[in-house]
């Protein structure tokens, strides 16, 4: 099991890098897409996308932003978990 933990932890999602490549990707993204609004600000239907790329993006970066936190959280349970048990296992063990 701490073997597996500690895969997690290498996971690339947690990776600083991985994280900031993604975020380059992001503005990168988000840098075309104004473009594309304020290039074609006539065309109707490129203005009725806005309801759906903002939401989009912004969800986006959230998860970008969010996600490794919460996974870090979620490994740090499970190792305190892990911990107890051990601790309760060789309790049991010397009684």
């Amino acid at each position: 099991m701490k073997e597996e933990i500690e895969q997690l932890k290498n996971q690339m999602i947690l990776q600083k890098s991985f994280r900031n490549k993604k975020i380059l990707f992001w503005f990168i993204r988000t840098f075309i897409l104004c473009l594309i609004y304020l290039l074609l600000p006539k065309l109707e239907w490129i203005i009725n996308t806005l309801w759906f790329t903002v939401p989009l993006s912004l969800f986006s970066l959230l998860s970008i932003l969010i996600w490794p936190i919460f996974l870090k959280r979620k490994i740090q349970k499970i190792e305190s978990k892990l911990t107890l048990l051990d601790k309760e296992i060789k309790a049991n063990e010397n009684t």
